[in-house]
């Protein structure tokens, strides 16, 4: 009787551990089948509750899904994919400046090649960077366009690989008539980079430090300066380590124009 029984005991665990392994083994194959699909592993870590807007101008939701940490791979994924994908994972919404991609012969079908850890703010530099897009974020949405890569390599030609990385960080700014004293104070302490001012250069075009920039938004620490400075007439070169802010000869103006 005692055989019977343990025969049967174990007939029912052998049972179950069948069904067991085949349920993981149908979990695993989805899993695989997903990765291969899609060659995309994206795993947020959202906390419990969004922190209060610090921006206006950038809804407290978005910053607060920005600040995210994740982690992401993308294999040779089209951009076009890749934003969908991170607008349904993360519920962003982006909007892509096409007229500014097709005058820099960048394709929204772009192969995206990017994989590693960190913030959604962080992990959307990363993937735009390398081709030669930046981002930006205004209310609930993202916007997307063409870096001015003529422009770029003119300010950045003498940068050093740390002021390269210091210009690509992100840079949440809210200023409403600051004096340009003020703002280059802030972003200094902010970034720990060293902002100067060429005087000689601002006096022939009449402007002075006290001169009031406005702007509001989250982007890199370089579209940041652009957004800021060019209201004003105002540019800004890289020098090794340092930022060096002069004014927007009258030649470069009339060719802009």
């Amino acid at each position: 009787m005692d055989n019977i029984l343990s025969q049967k005991i174990d007939r029912s665990l052998n049972a179950g551990g069948d069904k067991l392994s085949a349920m993981y083994q149908r979990i695993f194959s989805l899993r695989f089948y997903l990765a291969v699909t899609l060659v995309v592993l994206c795993l947020p870590e959202f906390s419990a509750q969004a922190q209060p807007s610090s921006n206006p101008r950038v809804s407290s939701e978005l910053q607060f899904r920005l600040k995210q940490k994740t982690s992401w791979m993308f294999l040779g994924n089209p951009l076009s994919d890749v934003l969908g994908f991170c607008e349904n994972l993360y519920d962003i919404k982006f909007i892509v400046d096409e007229k500014s991609l097709a005058k820099n012969g960048i394709r929204i079908g772009q192969v995206v090649q990017s994989s590693g850890e960190g913030t959604v703010a962080e992990m959307l530099t990363r993937i735009l960077l390398p081709i030669d897009l930046e981002w930006s974020a205004e209310g609930d949405t993202i916007h997307i366009q063409a870096q001015d890569l003529n422009k770029r390599k003119i300010q950045e030609k003498n940068a050093s690989q740390l002021l390269k990385q210091k210009l690509s960080e992100m840079c949440q700014y809210e200023m409403s008539g600051d004096s340009l004293e003020a703002v280059i104070e802030n972003l200094s302490k902010t970034h720990q980079v060293q902002i100067l001012v060429d005087t000689r250069s601002l006096e022939s075009a009449g402007i002075t430090t006290e001169v009031e920039l406005k702007g509001e938004g989250l982007t890199t620490l370089r579209h940041a300066l652009n957004k800021l400075l060019r209201p004003s007439n105002l540019t800004w070169i890289a020098n090794r380590d340092r930022i060096l802010i002069r004014a927007i000869p009258k030649s470069a103006k009339k060719r802009s124009e």
